[in-house]
């Protein structure tokens, strides 16, 4: 069967599909389980006499997480209910229908006339990024002593400076060419970056003035291709680069903003009231959740246009612009292991965790 496939796509039979396969019985957590043990990162759900009733991806998760759904939920609530599949037999049909489908997770599931399912086609194509920035140029001067005298990407977390938890990160999505913007103690980092035998080609930029979070991409802006990821240097993560960049391919937009969770415990009795001021009800000492800027993006073109001279900006700045332009910002909720290292509390704490692994927080 398939024996004459194009090269680009491969066909997965009934004998080596469990790794694809989620029962309907599983909470969304389980299936994500076993959908990031693969690495084209969808399941095939299938109910409780072996019927396919669905699919999932690694987008469809983070969709249903800004929609409010929870990990611990059924898996039914999040899955593509009506998703596209083949016929075990038509396999000249089958090769047009996955040619046909406009996603990155490009798989075809073929099922029988039974709706049993038989095999995956699956369509591999390019999603590669080829540059990235990384911000390397704050002060981090609330972290105190820690940072007297030296930058904060130099601060070192599981034996390594952050920045190069960072390079790491990029390099492991297959980024060729990784910036680093340089203005605090510069020199402390870019002799870092000359010891160190990168598998990417880093290129310091060296901030004649403080640029803040984005002011520095105006200095490369001509000579990079397009996207572009952009990272701060005081962040740790389990996030693998590549699921960003697969999320940005499937949405089609012109960037993609990482969101993390922000956990307030609000210490007080929080007062429900109407609008004549009539007590309603009092909610103890609440946790209010919030999504919150995680320091990775992914940028087009046409975001970068709009820096048009050389001045300081941050990054919200900018998104704001691109808005204010109509441009597509789409969200994208990590659920992985992340720390932003804004004070000595965060900087202990990330000590503690273990970002080697991608895991759920």
């Amino acid at each position: 069967m398939y024996k004459n496939l194009p090269s680009n796509i491969i066909y997965i039979d009934c004998l080596e599909l469990e790794k694809y396969i989620s029962s309907s019985k599983m909470t969304i957590y389980e299936a994500l389980d076993k959908l990031n043990n693969t690495s084209e990162l969808f399941q095939i759900i299938v109910d409780e006499n072996n019927h396919f009733v669905g699919t999932l991806t690694d987008g469809d998760i983070r969709r249903g997480l800004l929609s409010g759904y929870k990990l611990d939920e059924s898996v039914k609530i999040c899955m593509k209910s009506n998703p596209i599949s083949g016929q075990i037999k038509n396999e000249v049909e089958n090769i047009e229908k996955i040619n046909q489908v406009d996603s990155y997770s490009i798989f075809l599931p073929i099922i029988n006339e039974n709706l049993i399912l038989q095999g995956v086609l699956i369509k591999n194509i390019t999603t590669s990024i080829s540059n990235a920035l990384i911000v390397a140029g704050g002060l981090g001067s609330r972290l105190g002593s820690l940072t007297k005298n030296k930058p904060k990407p130099m601060l070192h977390i599981d034996g390594r400076p952050i920045l190069e938890h960072c390079i790491n990160k990029l390099e492991e999505a297959g980024i060729k060419t990784i910036y680093v913007s340089v203005n605090h103690m510069s020199e402390q980092i870019v002799d870092f970056i000359k010891s160190k035998k990168f598998k990417s080609k880093i290129i310091p930029i060296k901030e004649k003035i403080k640029l803040g979070t984005i002011g520095s991409l105006y200095l490369i802006k001509e000579k990079i291709n397009y996207p572009l990821i952009v990272m701060n240097a005081d962040l740790v993560t389990s996030l693998p680069i590549s699921t960003l960049i697969s999320f940005y391919r499937s949405e089609n937009v012109d960037g993609v903003i990482t969101a993390a969770t922000y956990e307030t415990k609000v210490p007080y009795g929080i007062l429900k009231y109407n609008q004549i001021g009539q007590l309603q009800s009092i909610e103890e000492k609440p946790t209010i959740k919030n999504l919150v800027a995680a320091g990775v993006y992914i940028l087009n073109k046409n975001i970068s246009d709009l820096l048009s001279k050389q001045e300081y900006m941050d990054m919200p700045e900018l998104l704001d612009k691109a808005i204010s332009n109509g441009y597509n910002i789409s969200i994208f909720p990590i659920y992985e292991k992340w720390k932003d290292i804004g004070n000595n509390k965060d900087y202990y704490e990330s000590k503690k965790m273990n970002f080697n692994k991608k895991s759920i927080k």
